[in-house]
């Protein structure tokens, strides 16, 4: 009997919930199923809440439900120790950049959202946006990526806007000049 209750996967992604043992604590808890020990006719499996492991009986388990998973995902995505450090060192690196908070700067990008969209309107408003998107979408890989100087950003434009055009449409692959999917492009725009 390899696996009774048919929850283990690799990579390891099934929750359940622990049930009817005799400590009250951990009955209702949820976990991620890691393996099945024959031997010994257990699951071990990794508690999201109290980031340990546990070995428990097959009839001390049941498939989470919808909500029980979403639910043990955020549980582990809050408490996971590996998770919290590559959180808090990206919040860091954001606030090297930014020179401030990062809540801060998204307030104020908030609060000038609002601010334009009073002013100008709801709908040019979402058409610059989608303007700006679209460009950034076409040089992010240039300028996030391989941090390349801004005029390698540009004279890489035409070519990002035929790999942009035939990513979307795959038809296109092969027919569109360098120069035609930047005219394509700003003509959009």
């Amino acid at each position: 009997m390899s696996d009774p209750l048919n929850v283990i996967s690799n990579p390891p992604t099934t929750i359940v919930k622990v049930q009817g043992t005799s400590r009250n604590e951990v009955n209702g808890q949820l976990g991620i199923a890691l393996q099945y020990n024959a031997d010994r006719g257990r699951y071990t499996i990794h508690m999201v809440q109290s980031q340990t492991s546990m070995a428990l009986k097959p009839e001390n388990l049941i498939k989470a439900s919808t909500m029980e998973t979403y639910q043990a995902q955020f549980q582990q995505l809050t408490k996971d120790p590996r998770i919290r450090q590559q959180f808090m060192q990206y919040y860091n690196q954001a606030q090297s950049m930014l020179g401030m908070k990062p809540e801060y700067a998204a307030g104020v990008i908030l609060v000038g959202l609002i601010l334009v969209m009073y002013f100008v309107g709801f709908s040019k408003t979402l058409m610059a946006l989608s303007m700006m998107l679209l460009i950034l979408v076409i040089i992010g890989p240039d300028l996030f990526i391989e941090r390349q100087p801004w005029n390698v950003v540009m004279s890489n434009f035409p070519r990002r806007c035929r790999e942009s055009i035939e990513t979307s449409l795959p038809a296109a692959r092969g027919k569109l000049s360098n120069h035609v999917a930047a005219g394509i492009v700003v003509f959009m725009l």
